[in-house]
Parts: C-alpha cells; sequence; structure tokens
C-alpha cells in the first residue's frame, strides 16, 4: 500500500453543451464523478483543474461553479436532478481517503474548443489535476467515451436520471 496520497477519478457520465451567461455562450462539460484515494495520506482539495486533448494539444477548460438553479436541458436527452451548488464538488471543504471518497460534479467551460467538436469526438482524453491546501498537484488521465443515449440512465447516488427527449410532433 502507497503512503503517500494516490489520486483518481472515476466519471459515470458526463453532459456536454453551453453554458450562457451574461450574454456569451461557452462551451460546457458536466461531470459526474466519484474522487478517490488509494493512498494513506488524505487529500484536502483547494482546486480541481480540467485539461481535454484534441488532436494531440491539450486545452486547460476554465473552472465553473455550479450557479444556484442550474438548468441542464438538451435537444437529445432530458436532464432531471437536484445538481446544485451543494454537489459541486469545487466547493468541497473535507479530506479524500481511502474510507471517504468524494462524490459529485464538477463543470467546466470554453471558448476554446467549439461544442460541436467536443461532441464529435467519440473518445476524449483527459486530464483531471486537484491543487490541495499545500499547493500539491495530484493528476489522473482518462478517456471519455461518448455515446448516444438511447435508454433512461440512473444514478441513484447522485439523484440523477437523465432520460432521451421524444421528438416533438406538431400539433394535428
Amino acid at each position: 500500500m502507497r503512503r503517500g496520497p494516490e489520486f483518481g477519478v472515476t466519471v459515470p457520465n458526463f453532459v456536454t453543451g453551453e453554458q450562457l451567461a451574461d450574454g456569451a455562450r461557452r462551451t460546457m462539460i458536466l461531470l459526474t464523478l466519484t474522487i478517490w484515494n488509494r493512498g494513506q495520506t488524505p487529500i484536502a482539495p483547494s482546486v480541481f483543474d480540467l485539461d481535454v486533448n484534441m488532436k494531440g494539444r491539450w486545452i486547460r477548460f476554465d473552472r465553473s461553479l455550479i450557479p444556484d438553479e442550474a438548468k441542464f436541458q438538451g435537444e437529445r436527452q432530458q436532464i432531471l436532478a437536484s445538481i446544485s451548488p451543494a454537489s459541486d464538488l469545487q466547493r468541497f471543504k473535507g479530506l479524500i481517503t481511502r474510507e471517504q471518497p468524494a462524490y459529485g460534479y464538477l463543470m467546466f467551460v470554453t471558448d476554446r474548443v467549439a461544442r460541436d467538436q467536443l461532441q464529435q469526438v467519440g473518445r476524449i482524453p483527459i486530464r483531471i489535476t486537484c491543487k490541495d491546501a499545500f499547493d500539491r498537484n495530484h493528476r489522473f488521465q482518462l478517456i471519455l467515451r461518448g455515446q448516444r443515449v438511447d435508454a433512461d440512465t440512473e444514478y441513484p447516488q447522485h439523484g440523477l436520471v437523465i432520460k432521451p427527449t421524444a421528438p416533438k410532433r406538431e400539433s394535428i
């Protein structure tokens, strides 16, 4: 067993889209995740960062706090959840230990990658960095795999249900 921290991330779901704020549109990615630590030394996270590899180049997305009354909706899926600032891991103030992982969401935005570019990539290499309270960086790299949602996807531990949206019909 490793004495120091061993940072890791599991991402069971992610949503890409656009953030509309102050009249500006920015590409957004919302991650549902579990942050774990297999080492003996606890991690006290300060902030989390996201880098996305697009065509061989790492692009840093900007951190974004999940706002009060955030609405997540899409053309292909309807997202029903109690995604609130309380579940935003950028606001997490506890310790991540072997016995106590952290569960929640992280939201990142950018104007350096178009939403369509991000959605067309089937495999998205990402790197999540946790800067801890001692200014040390803990990195974990993984690949997100995009797929079309054709059935309800439930994440009860997060209070999240994703349903495919039926095509709109014209009234008779």
